[in-house]
């Protein structure tokens, strides 16, 4: 398991987050005919922690988030149920122990008015290990 599966791991375990999107949580695109709202990510980066003469075994990832929804109240309220689930939180999932996450960004982006809908973007960090 990497940390996309225990990430989504945790999101589907928070009802806070499952009472919004239900399962609707995908990788990398939103597939055609979704419903909303919904939850897309895409990983950006993994970096290893080293210490000066050896492998910590410790990981650091970033993870994008598109927060999509029909309206800007119920992508206002995902992004809210997402920083409860994920801001500090710690805890093994499988074989992966997050040792901390955090948002680091977080935007809004432009209104689409060919598919009417609203959309944010927030960028997590996690601190993991294998």
């Amino acid at each position: 398991m990497g940390i996309e599966s225990a990430i989504i791991t945790r999101l589907n375990a928070v009802t806070d987050i499952t009472d919004i999107v239900s399962n609707r949580i995908y990788a990398d695109t939103l597939p055609d005919g979704s419903t909303l709202p919904a939850i897309v990510y895409q990983l950006i980066s993994t970096i290893p922690y080293s210490a000066l003469t050896e492998d910590t075994g410790l990981f650091q990832s970033r993870v994008q988030f598109n927060l999509i929804a029909d309206s800007k109240t119920e992508t206002i309220s995902l992004s809210e149920a997402m920083k409860t689930a994920l801001q500090r939180y710690k805890g093994a999932v499988s074989d992966i122990t997050i040792l901390d996450a955090r948002l680091e960004n977080i935007f809004d982006q432009s209104y689409d008015i060919t598919t009417d809908q609203t959309a944010r973007v927030a960028d997590f960090l996690f601190i993991y290990e294998v």
